[in-house]
């Protein structure tokens, strides 16, 4: 296997993993390119093998370059599918298709979230929930949606080809679920008071939602966080975890799932922790 590094966000380099069984010897180095400086760069590795920067340069495990572009692409999200990447940018064309043999653009297609479910592949757009071709690299709109806030959109594929959703105006949030051809499931309502940025996570066969605070807690006061399990059958939400923070800063706290289904949370002013969610929920008698 390979590691890549970028440093300063110009010099790009690849190492070589060391040897099963003897971690101790350490990483080899193979290559390095200098590329030209980048303010926010954004390193992805290709599903089949090399890397690209800001969709604008791309090397093949070797150090041969693949493929090159006039400018860069700021990009802001991406999903794998098949043997490609699916970029989400701030160009005036959006979506983009990346992998070894070159960068090709989206038809007429929106900027919004990503998301991978079973064969599927959906965005979630200011307008509404859009499912991606990627053979014909067109954007169908499926589910049409109201204006909302964008700052607490959530999107999360499911194993079926279905997806959840939040969706948040001035006068409710919601969580819905849409099947693989984009009709709608159930949605719930969370209300008002949660204001935080919401996150889908995933673990052991269930969905959960995850809520960071909406800003950083004032001296003397606490920010809480919340983790819940989402209970499709009853419509509702189950409280899995919940913690506070003083010094709560929302650019440093996140969350994700482990390959064991368990998630590590990084709460800032707090610290990190590792939680079990089934066996959280077992310790309160569920």
């Amino acid at each position: 296997g390979l590691i890549y590094t970028l440093e300063a966000g110009s010099l790009l380099k690849a190492y070589a993993l060391p040897p099963e069984g003897n971690p101790r010897s350490g990483l080899t180095p193979l290559w390095e390119k200098e590329l030209p400086p980048q303010s926010r760069p954004t390193m992805l590795t290709l599903p089949k093998g090399g890397v690209i920067i800001n969709g604008q340069v791309a090397y093949s495990p070797q150090g041969e370059l693949l493929w090159q572009s006039e400018k860069p692409l700021n990009i802001q999200d991406w999903v794998q599918s098949n043997g490609d990447l699916i970029l989400v940018t701030d160009h005036d064309t959006p979506l983009w298709t990346a992998n070894q043999e070159s960068i090709l653009p989206w038809g007429k297609a929106p900027a919004g979230l990503l998301a991978s479910a079973g064969e599927q592949r959906w965005l979630y757009a200011s307008d509404g929930i859009y499912n991606l071709d990627p053979q014909t690299r067109n954007a169908q709109l499926r589910y049409p949606l109201p204006p909302g806030l964008a700052s607490r959109r959530a999107l999360l594929g499911l194993p079926n080809g279905g997806i959840l959703f939040t969706h948040s105006d001035s006068h409710d949030q919601r969580i819905l679920a849409l099947d693989a051809h984009g009709s709608l499931q159930w949605e719930y309502s969370y209300g008002a008071q949660r204001q935080g940025k919401p996150q889908f996570l995933w673990g052991n066969g269930q969905a959960y939602i995850f809520f960071e605070p909406a800003s950083s807690g004032n001296r003397g006061s606490y920010a809480a966080l919340e983790l819940f399990l989402i209970e499709a059958q009853n419509g509702g939400l189950r409280r899995v975890f919940e913690a506070s923070s003083r010094a709560h800063n929302p650019q440093y706290t996140w969350a994700i799932g482990t390959d064991q289904g368990q998630f590590l949370l990084n709460i800032d002013g707090s610290g990190m922790l590792l939680l079990d969610p089934l066996k959280a929920l077992q310790r309160m008698g569920y």
